[in-house]
């Protein structure tokens, strides 16, 4: 803890005597050219994080094209189900059950 401490006043001295003499501190045209230059040569950040990203937002796509097949299977699904229940009714209603129970006794006789 002593250590930070230290580090601390020593970080707090440095910028309160750069902030002192920010007045008299001349830029000349060469800076902003150093500046862009130094920029320009810094390496890339590590790519660990971007291969998260385009993780993340695949995995994003992928959950809503699985919840719209979801949704259009559902409703397929939906609609066959009501039209197999009316056709099984539709067969009922033409041949009554007992015709097709009495017909096997019909062969024997």
């Amino acid at each position: 803890m002593e250590d930070f401490n230290d580090n601390h006043k020593k970080i707090r001295k440095i910028f309160s005597s750069s902030f002192r003499e920010k007045e008299n501190f001349e830029v000349g045209e060469s800076w902003q050219k150093g500046t862009m230059k130094k920029i320009r040569n810094l390496k890339p950040l590590s790519s660990n994080q971007r291969l998260f990203v385009i993780f993340e937002e695949m995995c994003w796509r992928f959950a809503f094209a699985a919840s719209l097949v979801l949704a259009i299977t559902f409703s397929f699904n939906l609609e066959m189900e009501t039209q197999r229940e009316y056709e099984v009714s539709q067969v009922f209603y033409e041949d009554p059950f007992d015709e097709f129970l009495d017909e096997p006794l019909k062969i024997n006789r």
